[in-house]
């Protein structure tokens, strides 16, 4: 790719301006107040299923983000949605696969189905994730693949987690096996999403998920879970 995608400053740049728009709710604490019950990995089915139930449609979101592949869909909006906590890998999946689990992940939350919890230790690794991707494309498709993450942003408005002070992560480096996941375990254990989910089973392990009382899958695992429960 050309002009700015070949400049790793200027591409950086361009990436991080999709999040510019005050497209980010940074106020999930006055909208979830709930403690650690109902979020861990040993809920109950019910648990699981409450907000499940509670959605049903109303009126139409009008046009997805064709160009990303979001498509156009009629908004369900639940009464409390499930909140989604994404790794990285996981979101920068979705946004340049064609298809697949993840894509249909961030689909979940373009519709407002499902709520997108987006951790700027997470946001970082996204960013540098897709600039070497963008870099590889032509110009034209590096366009449109930080359009479709701009449209995301746009689509899902997601809860920003701030990142964790020096300290905290200091303190709490024994709760996973590699630093670099401290600040993003962290990120998931303020936010107490209903699901953390992530390719990277190696270091988030079930041991993890015990430790911290968050309940850790991949998008395959939490599929399926869904799929049982509407049966």
């Amino acid at each position: 790719a050309a002009g700015r995608w070949s400049d790793p400053v200027a591409g950086a740049e361009a990436i991080r301006s999709a999040l510019r728009e005050n497209q980010l709710d940074s106020h999930w604490s006055r909208n979830h107040t709930q403690g650690a019950a109902g979020n861990i990995a040993g809920d109950t089915t019910a648990d699981i299923r409450a907000p499940l139930w509670d959605c049903r449609p109303r009126g139409s979101s009008g046009s997805f983000f064709r160009r990303a592949g979001w498509g156009a869909s009629e908004e369900v909006t639940p009464r409390r949605r499930l909140r989604l906590f994404l790794d990285s890998n996981v979101l920068t999946s979705g946004i340049v696969s064609g298809w697949g689990l993840d894509k249909a992940v961030l689909s979940l939350c373009a519709a407002k189905i499902c709520r997108l919890v987006l951790a700027e230790a997470v946001r970082e690794e996204v960013e540098e994730n897709l600039l070497p991707h963008a870099q590889s494309l032509s110009l034209p498709e590096a366009d449109e693949l930080i359009e479709s993450y701009r449209g995301l942003i746009q689509l899902t408005r997601p809860e920003s987690i701030p990142y964790p002070d020096a300290d905290s992560v200091q303190a709490n480096r024994h709760l996973i096996r590699h630093a670099s996941d401290v600040p993003v375990l962290l990120s998931a254990m303020a936010a107490r999403p209903d699901w953390i989910l992530t390719h990277n089973t190696k270091h988030f392990t079930q041991a993890v998920a015990q430790r911290t009382g968050l309940r850790i899958a991949t998008p395959a695992e939490f599929f399926k879970t869904l799929s049982s429960l509407l049966r």
